[in-house]
């Protein structure tokens, strides 16, 4: 199955086939590293619910893609797996998922709704980075580390509460976030790194 995909992937690279709608069946385990990497027309997928892991890069760069189901098999979603998918407008990742590497959404640029697992224990670096359509972001009250530049340039952000068991606002955390009107900081909170509110105007 992971042959046939890779083959399919690079088809559609080759622009011999044009993928728009995909649905994986099982037993697929893992999707791997690049495995939808630059597929410019898929717009939409349904990952089976055998999957557990989503590799580095694997939907990186897919510009049309507009919605993503993740099932609650999914444990790691790897990074930059979503990352320059421009069209992306909403992602719920399910309780499941343990964690969630750096620059996952990077340049997600429409993405205005996100829900995060209540598993996970760090917003790693630069995860939202350039994220610049998202409102607002619930961060689940199990994070106890938010690293450097995860709202990096989120433009639209205007509220965010910091979980009770942060303990550092890591270095430009919240850089050129110019719509942040209100942020909640717990008394957990001993370190606030350098640029970490630069450029918040408002």
């Amino acid at each position: 199955m992971f042959l046939y995909i890779t083959a399919l992937h690079l088809a559609a690279k080759n622009n011999n086939i044009e993928i728009v709608n995909l649905l994986l069946l099982q037993p697929i385990i893992e999707i791997e590293t690049n495995c939808f990497k630059n597929c410019m027309m898929l717009t939409h997928i349904t990952i089976p619910s055998s999957v557990v892991y989503i590799g580095c890069y694997a939907f990186e760069k897919c510009k049309t893609l507009t919605k993503v189901d993740i099932p609650t098999s999914v444990k790691y979603i790897g990074p930059s797996a979503f990352s320059e998918c421009h069209n992306l407008k909403e992602i719920t990742i399910p309780s499941s998922v343990e964690e969630i590497g750096e620059y996952a959404f990077f340049f997600c640029t429409s993405l205005e709704k996100v829900s995060l697992s209540s598993s996970i224990t760090k917003i790693k670096e630069h995860m939202f980075l350039g994220c610049k359509s998202l409102k607002n972001i619930e961060i689940p009250l199990s994070v106890t580390e938010i690293c450097d530049g995860a709202f990096d340039s989120c433009s639209s952000l205007i509220e965010i509460s910091i979980p009770s068991k942060v303990k550092e606002i890591c270095e430009s955390t919240f850089q050129q976030c110019s719509s942040l009107e209100k942020i909640k900081i717990p008394k957990s909170v001993k370190k606030i790194g350098s640029n970490a509110f630069k450029q918040c105007f408002s």
